[in-house]
């Protein structure tokens, strides 16, 4: 059945024109594109009746080809740089598959924050233990002087190695830690509340949809997608741990400039009692772009930038009230 991409109207009644009553289907005059009576959207008449041709390769909802193994990956990485790319691909039209999305997010949204959040912990500790025993090696029971200054890659891997399992050892206090992190930094709390809070002031104002009509399964695909520069991040500074901690051994300026970046951004993360209005600015900004180019490109809205204030400005007050509650909390 036609239907409209955006508000589901039924548009079988526009398709009933295309040919006069009595005259056979080989006469029907089909236009390339129609309007949606109800919404007002300008629609293909090919996508409306082959949702197919609206697939989009590496969109993990639409991936046919199970071969192309890395479409979670693909998915996130370009929605998480070029927002505006991402809508003009995974359009009104692009089918949409609920299993698949919740498979996505249990991944990219869960278990990859998580493992890159883990992995940093790990290089971080390794890496304040290694400026303690810098002349020091282990010997399998303590620590003891070191006698040899010239370092190989089999001492680098093994330093990484012992930091690892003296650090697995102690899951409990690993787990903590991470609990401890989460609840303190209030750059979940905000950038929780900035995920929740756009598709619940859609459903609290909904005269903000009244004249586009979008729905809500819509709303719910821009939400999910919406968090995707947090795996992302958290990945690049699982990596940029890993790297500073196999460089760290070496020495020399290349040893220092490798772990400059992810020590800042560790203690930019963690510890953001003078950088919380900077921090506040670049998540506000993120998500103004992420639902501008939802409401705008996506969407394809006539009033997105009445919708998109009427919706961002709320949450952006929500998460500055929230993260100062958090900092009373402390």
């Amino acid at each position: 059945m036609a239907t409209c991409p955006r508000c589901g109207y039924d548009l079988t009644g526009q398709v009933a024109t295309w040919h006069a009553p009595g005259t056979d289907v080989e006469g029907a005059c089909c236009p390339s594109e129609g309007t949606c009576s109800e919404c007002g959207l300008r629609v293909e008449w090919r996508l409306v009746m082959l949702p197919e041709l609206a697939s989009v390769p590496w969109f993990v909802e639409t991936v046919r080809v199970r071969r192309l193994r890395y479409a979670g990956l693909l998915t996130c990485v370009r929605a998480a740089v070029t927002p505006w790319r991402f809508w003009r691909r995974v359009r009104l039209e692009t089918a949409q598959s609920v299993p698949d999305r919740l498979r996505w997010a249990l991944v990219w949204l869960l278990l990859m924050p998580l493992f890159g959040l883990v992995l940093s912990i790990m290089g971080y500790s390794a890496l304040q233990t290694y400026f303690f025993t810098m002349r020091q090696v282990w010997n399998g029971t303590t620590w003891v002087p070191q006698t040899n200054t010239t370092f190989t890659l089999v001492d680098v891997l093994a330093r990484w190695q012992i930091e690892a399992v003296m650090i697995a050892e102690r899951p409990a206090a690993l787990w903590n830690e991470v609990q401890h992190l989460a609840m303190r930094s209030f750059l979940s709390t905000s950038t929780l509340i900035a995920l929740i809070g756009f598709p619940l002031m859609m459903l609290a104002l909904p005269f903000s949809r009244a004249q586009s009509k979008v729905r809500m399964a819509h709303v719910w695909r821009a939400a999910v997608y919406g968090a995707a520069p947090v795996p992302v991040l958290l990945m690049l500074l699982a990596a940029s741990m890993v790297i500073a901690v196999l460089t760290a051994p070496l020495g020399g300026a290349l040893s220092r400039i490798m772990m400059m970046p992810p020590v800042y951004m560790w203690r930019w993360i963690t510890r953001p009692l003078a950088v919380d209005a900077w921090l506040l600015l670049a998540i506000a900004a993120w998500f103004l772009v992420w639902w501008g180019c939802a409401f705008k490109i996506g969407f394809r809205m006539k009033d997105w930038w009445a919708v998109l204030a009427a919706t961002f400005v709320p949450v952006a007050v929500a998460a500055v009230l929230g993260s100062a509650l958090l900092r009373m909390m402390r």
